[in-house]
């Protein structure tokens, strides 16, 4: 849903985009909403570290238009979603409760494994069969899931794979912000930083296949990027 507001925000700064109006507003509304009602902190975390990256990047670079854009349909969004679901998202703004305390057990877990099998890993997949061996306590059976943290996982599970794997990761959205920034790249650049930052809360971008696949489509379209960047300017210097 992230992913999908930045992607519809970046469409609406298209003047020739087909369709404008009504169907880009309410598809905006829409998914902002279905944010709000996951009612999951790191969802919402990475939707504002997104937006204002997205507005930084354009102001930097004197987008003003654009931004006047796409303030109007986020801040109507917003304040739908907000005004509707404020009574129960009053009781998402504390970090003492049972998810945040299982993460940091889960977290533990991932530091034992790590500090057990620091090169090779336990094996990809192989981390839930393994929880109750590295828990410090007796772990009940639902509370066996995935470590919530992408770079925690993919060590445990890796060992020194993970390096490799964040190369492949980091340096298409690194090499984003080496050229002139577009609209797209930019667009890009601020899922990135949020992708990234999501990855600190939860194992979904590791463990299921269509954040897997999100996530894959999304290095493929930074590195056509690049390379869109890099053919250009290997034309204008000829």
């Amino acid at each position: 849903l992230v992913v999908a507001i930045v992607f519809n925000l970046y469409l609406l700064t298209k003047k020739h985009q087909i369709p404008r109006g009504i169907l880009l507003y309410d598809s905006i509304a829409l998914s902002i909403f279905g944010l709000f009602v996951t009612f999951s902190r790191g969802g919402l975390i990475g939707l504002g570290v997104s937006l204002v990256v997205f507005i930084t990047f354009l102001l930097i670079n004197k987008h003003y238009s654009d931004v006047k854009r796409i303030l109007l349909p986020l801040v109507i969004g917003l304040a739908i979603s907000v005004s509707i679901l404020y009574p129960y998202l009053s009781s998402r703004t504390t970090v003492s409760d049972n998810a945040s305390k299982e993460r940091l057990v889960f977290n533990g877990i991932a530091d034992q494994i790590i500090s057990s099998q620091p090169v090779f890993g336990l094996g990809s997949g192989m981390g839930l069969l393994h929880m109750k061996r590295y828990s410090d306590r007796p772990l009940e059976q639902w509370e066996v899931q995935p470590i919530h943290n992408y770079y925690l996982i993919s060590w445990a599970e890796l060992g020194i794979g993970t390096i490799l794997l964040l190369i492949l990761l980091l340096f298409p959205i690194s090499a984003l912000f080496k050229h002139k920034m577009t609209t797209w790249s930019m667009a890009l650049g601020a899922i990135g930083v949020s992708v990234l930052m999501l990855f600190l809360f939860d194992h979904y971008f590791y463990t299921i296949w269509p954040a897997q696949l999100l996530l894959w489509v999304y290095i493929g379209l930074c590195l056509r990027e690049c390379f869109t960047w890099n053919s250009i300017s290997r034309e204008t210097q000829e």
